[in-house]
């Protein structure tokens, strides 16, 4: 899929099956309230390195830090579209269900 930030035209491509932890531990990451400044400083370093390395293996050209965003939330949609057409949200039976993808809608709609 090809999408345009600024003045920058990207390919993104869906995240990989092995690239799931990554997401489940962003978004979990995420949904989680620091308890003081440098729990918080840790937390995010590691929520860039995650976002870093969902990215690189995403989408073309390498994003620039400001275009980050939006194309994690392409990535995302992208994404959940795929397993929707592959089935995977529609049994219970991989664990995932229409309830779930919404973790990774939560997590994609931030907008830049």
């Amino acid at each position: 899929m090809k999408i345009k930030v600024g003045e920058v035209e990207y390919t993104v491509q869906p995240l990989a099956l092995e690239l799931a932890p990554y997401e489940a531990r962003l978004v979990e990451l995420l949904q989680k309230t620091p308890q003081d400044f440098s729990e918080a400083e840790k937390v995010s370093v590691e929520i860039k390195q995650l976002r870093e390395k969902i990215l690189s293996e995403t989408v073309t050209p390498a994003p620039k830090p400001e275009h980050s965003i939006r194309l994690y939330q392409a990535v995302m949609e992208l994404t959940r579209q795929e397993m929707t057409a592959a089935g995977l949200f529609r049994s219970q039976k991989h664990g995932i269900n229409e309830e779930d993808s919404s973790a990774c809608s939560a997590a994609a709609s931030p907008s830049q």
